[in-house]
């Protein structure tokens, strides 16, 4: 459900939807580090930057799955770009490509590792400005021949949006087309 809420643009619904369901997660007992990356990203979205570090330190710090390890490290890249903290970002993509890496060496099909090893691709072109995004885009397009999930690409579409602003040199220009699988 904070999901849904961000897409709608609904932040703070999704603050606080993101709070209930980690406080469930605490009840039963359950792993929390998916509902820790929810919260971070939700805080992220309405730019509590600080709660949105706090939160997704602590969804690493959980994190004992590698399904969803790719994504939260995205998320800390994301984050930590958004702080200017280029140090913190450069390593959480990077671990982010290597996970995304390790899971398409399991599963050679899995969109969602695509995605998100494209989108640190991104990222890393932002910090190093290569003039190379050539990986970045095969993965969006792998990922989309494979399946053009529409709630995965709405995720997908947020952090390259976030990347985007961050974006002062149009380094992006032209990519987002294939996160939706126009080009």
């Amino acid at each position: 459900l904070a999901n849904i809420y961000s897409f709608e643009g609904s932040f703070e619904k999704a603050v606080d939807t993101s709070r209930r369901a980690l406080a469930m997660a605490f009840t039963l007992g359950k792993t929390k580090s998916y509902e820790y990356a929810v919260l971070a990203q939700a805080y992220m979205l309405a730019e509590n930057l600080s709660e949105a570090r706090i939160n997704i330190d602590l969804a690493e710090k959980y994190n004992d799955a590698l399904i969803h390890s790719h994504n939260i490290s995205l998320l800390s890249g994301v984050i930590s770009l958004k702080q200017d903290k280029l140090d913190l970002a450069q390593d959480a993509f990077s671990r982010t490509v290597a996970r995304a890496d390790t899971i398409l060496g399991k599963t050679a099909e899995y969109y969602d590792a695509l995605d998100a090893k494209g989108l640190a691709l991104c990222g890393l072109e932002l910090i190093f400005n290569m003039g190379d995004l050539s990986d970045a885009k095969q993965a969006f397009i792998t990922a989309r021949n494979i399946r053009n999930n529409i709630s995965a690409q709405k995720r997908r579409l947020l952090y390259f949006d976030e990347l985007v602003k961050i974006d002062k040199e149009n380094v992006l220009k032209g990519v987002r087309l294939l996160l939706v699988g126009k080009e």
